[in-house]
């Protein structure tokens, strides 16, 4: 699978406990399947922690949200307790991803653009202040040589860099821009 990404991608990382409106408050977080067994498996007092907060209703497991829906592992400090007892790598999937998200081309075409979403204060500031053009670069030149789109595929690729170029025209207003783009 080709793997393609903004120039500034590799730039993102978490303001964390200077985030003004952190993404472990007012939404509910899944836990994978592979991080649930891990934290089932933890003992002592952490471990007693983590089973205390986790509810699993049909299938599915989510941490109980404190007072102001608040992630139960967000400390006082605005930090993540998880990630200060057990590490970065024992975070849920979507803690780990968040705001990272994926593109999934067709499967034939064996393309995937992952990117950072602006709902995260941190990555809307590294995404609307860049001054130059964005690029999408593949990660690797191994991936580049593996990606293969259809005809439909090329066409819509190409139509997206036009209107990319357009929306990038700072030679234009804001205003200029839209109107052309629409």
């Amino acid at each position: 699978m080709a793997l393609y990404a903004p120039d500034y991608y590799k730039d993102f990382h978490c303001i964390a406990s200077a985030c003004r409106h952190s993404c472990c408050v007012g939404w509910e977080i899944g836990i994978d399947e592979k991080t649930l067994y891990f934290y089932r498996a933890q003992s002592g007092a952490f471990g007693e922690r983590l089973k205390a907060s986790i509810r699993e209703t049909d299938g599915c497991a989510t941490f109980c949200l404190s007072e102001g829906k608040r992630c139960p592992f967000l400390n006082g400090k605005g930090l993540c307790d998880i990630i200060l007892t057990l590490g970065e790598k024992h975070l849920t999937q979507i803690c780990a991803d968040h705001p990272r998200f994926r593109n999934f081309f067709s499967p034939r075409a064996e393309r995937t653009e992952i990117g950072v979403g602006i709902a995260c204060e941190a990555a809307a500031r590294l995404v609307l202040t860049k001054k130059e053009k964005t690029v999408l670069l593949p990660l690797s030149k191994e991936e580049e040589r593996k990606s293969r789109p259809n005809r439909f595929e090329r066409y819509l690729l190409a139509e997206r860099e036009r209107l990319f170029l357009m929306a990038q025209n700072r030679e234009k207003s804001l205003d200029g821009r839209i109107k052309d783009i629409l």
